[in-house]
């Protein structure tokens, strides 16, 4: 389904979705210890780090369920509300918990309100209705990663701004809600904009009623590898905390900033355009290629310098947009529709929700190996390219 512009209107409403998307990554993941801290206050701190990952990241497993919920409601009841508002509901539920009341009954809100905001913001993706238009807000397009990755940097922004502001005891008492609350007030404002000033509301729209075929496997192998740039974006929002409960030796290497994100986007902004002009089935095996190529030399180099470190994460950030680039071109070549487009990148969340809390872990109490890095990569694009090859159609 091709995404139409109104001619009456000049901001589509489903831009929003991505920016709050990763916003809400970033902010979450910013605000990891305090949270822990908060919700599992009797646990060692390494340990409620693990556990706090995997509450949080309930947003990407509920996704791979959000049909399901559409056809439990019918699409009835979701389909009379503004999406904002309901969004907005979502983050409600997030900050509804209290010392004063059972830490269990306080994780399971919290918990309710990461489920209700990660199927909302799958819905969303399927697609919303802006005055009477349908428009798709599939994440697999260029410019939503890159509305994306705004999300993320506003959230790393506003995390370091407050985190100056409030003392650490202020925000593991509770504090940690200010976040959520800019959230909701970023939201009401472009509510505000959408009602007033373009006098339009943005709601759910429901014309799935049949599940589409795919073939899990081939989704598998195609959508792990947008994993990739999902982890790089994890680290770069966890950057803040998680260095300083690692391994020492992991220090530098997860200290994942601004420029390696901003690489990321550049590479990806500069990059499309030359290989569309080149073709998108020749760029997705030159994207392929040249990455298997340049991890397998790296996996057989010397790592003890600090320049290693720093080349890795030039290397992570150029396979980083390689990855969305070759994601993207993959299902175009393929002619998927928007629905399982979504659907299938819900399954890559959904294995992502239990890979990251893993890669904390390992963070933690282990020494990162730079060359099973580049390893991991190597075959991660050879799998890639073998089912790219193997498949006449992408």
């Amino acid at each position: 389904m091709q995404r139409k512009k109104p001619k009456n209107v000049t901001l589509e409403g489903n831009d929003i979705i991505p920016f709050i998307d990763g916003l809400d990554l970033s902010v979450s993941l910013s605000i990891l210890t305090y949270l822990s801290s908060f919700f599992f206050n009797t646990y060692d701190t390494r340990v409620s780090l693990i556990f706090m990952t995997f509450l949080i990241l309930l947003s990407f497993v509920s996704r791979i369920f959000d049909l399901k919920i559409k056809s439990l409601l019918k699409g009835e009841l979701l389909s009379k509300a503004n999406l904002l508002i309901l969004i907005i509901l979502s983050y409600l539920l997030h900050i509804l918990v209290f010392t004063d009341i059972s830490n269990v009954l306080s994780i399971i809100i919290f918990g309710i309100g990461r489920v209700t905001f990660g199927i909302l913001t799958s819905l969303a993706y399927r697609g919303v209705n802006f005055n009477g238009k349908t428009l798709n807000c599939n994440l697999c397009e260029i410019k939503n990663w890159f509305i994306y990755a705004l999300g993320l940097s506003f959230g790393a922004l506003v995390y370091m701004l407050l985190n100056e502001i409030y003392s650490n005891d202020f925000l593991n008492e509770g504090g940690w809600k200010i976040f959520y609350l800019i959230i909701i007030l970023l939201i009401l404002i472009k509510l505000i904009i959408f009602k007033f000033v373009l006098k339009t509301k943005i709601s759910l729209q429901f014309e799935y009623s049949e599940f589409k075929y795919f073939s899990l496997p081939s989704s598998l192998i195609t959508n792990f590898l947008i994993i990739i740039p999902l982890l790089s974006f994890s680290i770069f929002s966890s950057s803040n905390w998680l260095p300083k409960f690692s391994n020492p030796e992991n220090l530098h290497f997860l200290s994942y900033d601004y420029l390696y994100l901003f690489l990321s986007i550049m590479t990806l902004v500069f990059v499309t355009p030359l290989a569309n002009l080149v073709g998108k089935r020749r760029s997705v095996i030159f994207f392929n290629v040249s990455i298997i190529l340049l991890a397998t030399v790296c996996s057989f180099i010397n790592h003890d310098s600090t320049y290693s470190i720093d080349f890795l994460k030039l290397f992570i950030s150029l396979a980083a947009s390689f990855s969305i680039c070759s994601f993207v071109f993959q299902f175009q070549i393929k002619n998927r529709t928007s629905f399982n487009t979504i659907t299938q990148f819900n399954i890559s969340l959904f294995f992502l929700a239990f890979l990251l809390p893993v890669t904390f872990y390992c963070s933690i109490y282990y020494t990162i190996n730079y060359s099973t890095i580049y390893i991991f990569f190597a075959l991660v694009y050879f799998i890639n390219i073998t089912n790219f090859s193997l498949n006449k159609n992408g």
